[in-house]
């Protein structure tokens, strides 16, 4: 059944983004031989239900490559949430990873090869429907009280509740300045750096309809959708994921591996080339005064 529900997914991530089909080894939904199948639903016992889980059913989505030794505490405080449902894509894994997921009752989803975060979350949040969609990695263990404000938001009324960086991160550095030109473009500027490319965040099921899944396998340009289709999208809450990352643990992601700072730029072209497709070449920005009509052809082709 979940193969079906993902086959459609996959095929327009694949069409829409050049990005290689990839078959999933399996899905399945967790044994529960470790823990009980409540164990990704039900709080502890003394913890605060963070928000109404009777009124909004909220899910966690994230994707796992050989993340074994991590994992397990990820999803230790995402059991402090009352969540409906956890699913893990997991990826190019050669460790216990997927079998730490189903132990832990999870849904889990399995390809042989990398696909990368981005379209594991993306295939993720195809595969269940959900009031609140929250996104997270298998590899920076967030505690409860951290992620509970992105549901919190969506509850409230947010499509897209963003993680505000800019404590975190130097604005000079080139992946910054991208997602802060890219805000100002959509001509939300008091977005800052803020940017579906980071976790935590969350969606609304307005927000995954709005945007598709197959646009948030590419999270600026899904960003730069669901602004244009006029989505409720706030930051909601500080997180340090540069610090706390064990690829990029540096508050500079110009010294991050020169291929993820060219994927997160080229990302950011990719949703200015979207922008420019609803809006026009300029995204909307007016000439001014500037009479084009008195130029040379050539200067105006």
């Amino acid at each position: 059944m979940h193969a079906r529900m993902l086959r459609e997914p996959v095929q327009l991530l694949a069409s829409q983004h050049g990005r290689k089909m990839l078959k999933p080894l399996a899905t399945s939904k967790g044994s529960g031989l470790q823990h009980p199948p409540q164990f990704m639903i039900q709080p502890m016992r003394g913890e605060r239900r963070w928000y109404d889980h009777e009124v909004i059913r909220a899910v966690a989505v994230l994707a796992a490559q050989n993340e074994a030794q991590t994992l397990l505490s990820v999803l230790l405080e995402l059991r402090s949430l009352p969540l409906a449902e956890t699913v893990v894509v997991v990826n190019g894994s050669s460790d216990a990873t997927a079998n730490v997921a189903r132990a832990a009752g999870c849904r889990v989803i399995e390809y042989p090869e990398a696909i990368g975060h981005d379209v594991g979350r993306a295939i993720g949040a195809a595969a269940v429907q959900a009031d609140a969609y929250l996104f997270i990695d298998g590899d920076i263990v967030f505690r409860a009280a951290d992620l509970a404000p992105f549901i919190q938001s969506i509850a409230a009324g947010t499509d897209v509740a963003l993680n505000d960086l800019s404590s975190y991160v130097q604005a000079g550095d080139a992946v910054s300045q991208a997602k802060i030109f890219l805000n100002r473009v959509l001509g939300r500027p008091d977005l800052g750096s803020a940017s579906l490319t980071a976790v935590p965040h969350a969606l609304s099921a307005r927000a995954v309809r709005a945007i598709g899944t197959a646009r948030l396998g590419i999270p600026p340009v899904a960003q730069a959708a669901a602004v244009l289709e006029g989505l409720q999208v706030r930051v909601v809450h500080k997180v340090d994921v540069v610090t706390t990352n064990r690829l990029h643990p540096r508050t500079t992601q110009d010294r991050a591996p020169l291929t993820v700072q060219d994927l997160i730029i080229g990302d950011h072209l990719e949703a200015l080339g979207y922008v420019m497709a609803r809006r026009g070449m300029r995204c909307g920005l007016t000439d001014g005064k500037r009479n084009r009509s008195l130029l040379p052809p050539l200067l105006t082709e």
